[in-house]
Formats: structure tokens, C-alpha cells, sequence
């Protein structure tokens, strides 16, 4: 493996999300079967964050899928492959439990749960510290870019 992608690597070199949309910093940890953690700290603005700093609840998903998007992203360039795009294309469920705020860092562990062909579910729980902000699932389409 090319050792510029040695962990924890910048999501940033992952996955095509830039500010004010990129919320995820950092893959910390990433297995061969599609299961990771990231790292993210919230902006202090941007279009995830309230008036009042608390974060808007469909960053949670987003959260989710920019996290899994690191993990795939991660495997793609360990293999010497091109990043592929992928593209969020459902919730089939997520659960916010509490509420994050700007400057927190928070934590998502990511379950690959399967897939068909070029669809995959992704799995996830969102955390602060040890207290469990988030849980649920999204689905994904990744695009055969050859």
C-alpha cells in the first residue's frame, strides 16, 4: 500500500465534499470488509449549522454518507483504484436521539451491511465522546466510472 494513505488520512483525499458541504476531517480506521471510523469536527457556520449553533438534523445523514464515502474511498486507493462517485440515494432509517453543536467533535462508526451490484447500505452511529447522538442506515449507488 502506498504509504500516503497510510491511517488516519485527511477525508478530504477521500471524497469529493469541500466547505461548507464537507463535514467529516479524518478516517481514523478502516477494515477490508467496508466497516470504518471517521472524526469530525462541526463548523462554527455553514449551511449544517443553525442559529443558534445547534446542527441541523439532515447533517446526521450526511454525517453517514460522507463517512461511508471515506471508508469506500479509503479501500478503492489501497487497491490502487481510481475513487469512484457515489451518490446518496436513500434513508431507509435514522434515528437522532440528541442534538450536536458547533465545535463539538464527533465520531462515526460505519457498517457496510451489503449490497447488490453498484448499490450498497451502509450502516452507522453517531457519537459524542461515548454518548450516542445518532443511529441508522443509508443507501448508495457508486457509479462504474470505467
Amino acid at each position: 500500500m502506498n504509504q500516503d494513505f497510510a491511517l488516519p488520512v485527511l477525508a478530504s483525499r477521500l471524497i469529493p465534499h469541500q466547505f461548507p458541504m464537507a463535514l467529516v476531517d479524518v478516517l481514523i480506521s478502516c477494515d477490508g470488509s467496508g466497516s470504518g471510523v471517521t472524526e469530525a469536527t462541526l463548523p462554527d457556520r455553514g449551511p449544517w449549522i443553525r442559529a443558534d449553533g445547534a446542527l441541523e438534523p439532515a447533517a446526521f445523514v450526511e454525517l453517514i454518507a460522507q463517512s461511508y464515502a471515506a471508508v469506500k474511498g479509503y479501500l478503492e486507493r489501497r487497491q490502487g483504484k481510481h475513487i469512484r462517485r457515489g451518490f446518496l440515494v436513500g434513508v431507509p432509517r435514522v434515528a437522532i436521539l440528541q442534538t450536536a453543536r458547533a465545535g463539538e467533535k464527533l465520531t462515526v462508526t460505519v457498517n457496510n451491511l451489503g449490497g447488490i451490484g453498484p448499490f450498497s447500505i451502509a450502516g452507522a452511529e453517531v457519537r459524542r465522546d461515548t454518548l450516542l447522538l445518532a443511529t441508522g442506515s443509508v443507501k448508495v449507488w457508486v457509479a462504474d466510472d470505467e
